[in-house]
């Protein structure tokens, strides 16, 4: 099950990748040449976040409206941390 799970985070990353939607990481002390499973698997969760559950709040509940480059952000460092 788990090298299933592997390849379909594989398979999905690369397809995010090749239409531009999926980024290395980088950070002030280390700068990556190339893309790590880690970096696709928060792509992935990110996806799979907006097209999900994040993309719409349920009728009847209470709304924030936030700026989108906030969520973007949030949704990327909970990706990350996840």
């Amino acid at each position: 099950c788990l090298l299933g799970l592997f390849a379909l985070v594989t398979l999905m990353a690369d397809n995010l990748h090749r239409r531009g939607e999926l980024h290395v990481a980088r950070s002030a002390w280390y700068a990556k040449p190339r893309l790590t499973f880690s970096d696709a698997l928060a792509g992935v969760r990110v996806a799979i976040w907006k097209y999900q559950s994040l993309s719409m709040s349920p009728a009847g509940t209470e709304i924030l409206k936030i700026p989108k480059p906030f969520f973007e952000r949030l949704t990327s460092t909970l990706a990350h941390a996840a």
